[in-house]
């Protein structure tokens, strides 16, 4: 269950870094998002109509194009860090969890060897009071047989 929890959180991890990086493209390509020194200009940046209308013209995107942006991947990278943080959350309960399974285990197998040993013990006491039921069965007939004998003669 929790390696399927792990799988999910890391493939949500992913989803939203290429949904991040997606944006960051598109908003620095558009020029709503201003592009590092290294990063080639290749494209005039957008230009946004003072006052857009709803119908008649197209979709800009944003109120305020020099904040929203950031704002979108700003909250993108922190649900990728919660994602993480989620993820190594999840991990640490496994192993703790296997921790503890395993030294439930340990003690179990300890506990069995212990039971293994004493039923070994008991099945060997039990043989012997057998034959010794057996031993003194053996000595009362021959004890009668022998008496019979000495009453027969």
């Amino acid at each position: 269950m929790q390696k399927k929890k792990i799988k999910d959180d890391q493939a949500t991890q992913q989803a939203v870094a290429q949904a991040t990086s997606v944006l960051e493209t598109f908003y620095k390509e558009s020029g709503m998002i201003e592009k590092k020194s290294y990063e080639l200009m290749q494209k005039e940046p957008v230009k946004l109509p003072e006052t857009p209308s709803t119908w008649e013209a197209s979709y800009t995107g944003v109120t305020d194009p020099t904040e929203h942006p950031e704002v979108i991947i700003a909250v993108l990278k922190k649900v990728s860090a919660d994602f993480a943080k989620l993820e190594a959350q999840t991990k640490a309960q496994e192993e703790s969890d296997q921790s503890l399974f395993d030294e439930d285990m340990k003690r179990c197998s300890i506990e069995k060897a212990g039971l293994v040993n004493e039923s070994e013990m008991k099945g060997t006491e039990k043989k012997r009071l057998i034959e010794k039921q057996l031993r003194c069965r053996q000595c009362r007939n021959t004890s009668l047989m022998n008496m019979q004998q000495l009453c027969n003669t």
